[in-house]
């Protein structure tokens, strides 16, 4: 009880996990660690698809109020068509709810997606981080920008929602590497949603090790014990979030000039309509076709409305210290 007061939009949506890994090995990442820790292991292990659906039956049972299943799979379509088609059948039959997910644009197919769109998928939440490749390189990410922009095409082709997962805050990324990011997310079809991540280096990842083996400072701000969606009020970010909104054309007159004060009072005032515009742009991108659960949603989101503003502001909240 205590928990969906806190998270009212939890009450509505169940949150699940098909499968456990990832094929991508993110300097980043949590999994980065496990592949060198068991590299006997198969990089994804799942469930079958009886399994994932009996778990659901479970759930709705004891909250009849939920109305979409949210899979946190880091890569839900790295499943075959075969095991698809079956959670899909098996899913119209006994489930019946909405259904979002996460996967990574190498493993996205129209085929994939027409399965999933017969069972009311409502969107499909693709990684990008970042649109540079000295980043990306960083990152030990696989990028191809067509890639991307194909597996990008295929979803809002089929009217689904698309939100895009980037990453924020990195201290090695310089203006050029911010360029090449617009210069992708600009070419994407709107509308869509760009979910927000502060770069965070945890102890044991690759991306740590990298750093001390090279003497690297570790930020202070890694230390901060916070929400990794909250990222830091400084216009560049803010300009990467206006490109899910503005024309290409303003989007980069900003970027050239963001550190003009004239420039940066615009930028600012873009910045707070967006902020009062981006809960129902989320909604229309990702939200449920039941209005009951997109007012719990609202509801659950009013701090980091709250955060936008402030930071709008230069003001977001101090985060709190792990110490």
């Amino acid at each position: 009880r205590q928990y969906f007061e806190i998270l009212p939009s939890s009450r509505t949506c169940y949150t699940q996990i098909f499968s456990r890994g990832c094929p991508y090995s993110c300097s980043y990442c949590c999994n980065s660690k496990f592949h060198g820790i068991y590299p006997n292991w198969p990089k994804i292990r799942s469930m079958s698809v009886d399994a994932t659906i009996n778990e659901i039956c479970v759930n709705i049972e004891h909250n009849p109020s939920i109305i979409k299943v949210f899979v946190i799979d880091d890569c839900f379509l790295a499943h075959d068509t075969g095991w698809l088609k079956d959670f899909a059948a098996k899913w119209r039959e006994k489930v019946n709810k909405e259904l979002n997910f996460f996967t990574i644009p190498e493993y996205v197919t129209r085929e994939k997606l027409e399965i999933l769109k017969s069972i009311n998928m409502r969107y499909c939440s693709v990684g990008l981080q970042s649109g540079s490749r000295k980043i990306n390189g960083l990152y030990n990410r696989k990028f191809s920008p067509e890639t991307f922009l194909r597996a990008c095409g295929s979803i809002r082709s089929l009217d689904m929602g698309l939100v895009v997962n980037l990453i924020f805050d990195n201290p090695w990324e310089k203006d050029e590497d911010v360029y090449e990011t617009l210069k992708i997310l600009t070419r994407i079809e709107k509308p869509f949603y760009i979910m927000q991540y502060s770069l965070k280096i945890y102890p044991g990842t690759k991306l740590f090790e990298h750093c001390r083996d090279n003497n690297i400072t570790i930020p202070d701000f890694n230390k901060w014990f916070v929400n990794y969606n909250t990222i830091r009020a400084e216009d560049i970010n803010r300009v990467l979030v206006l490109s899910q909104m503005l024309p290409p054309g303003i989007i980069f007159y900003l970027f050239r000039n963001y550190r003009e004060r004239a420039v940066k009072i615009l930028l600012r005032a873009f910045y707070l309509l967006a902020c009062i515009i981006m809960p129902f742009h989320a909604l229309r991108v990702s939200g449920s076709k039941n209005m009951k659960h997109n007012v719990a949603i609202a509801l659950s989101h009013s701090r980091l409305a709250l955060n936008w503003v402030k930071g709008l502001l230069g003001r977001a909240d101090a985060p709190e210290t792990s110490g």
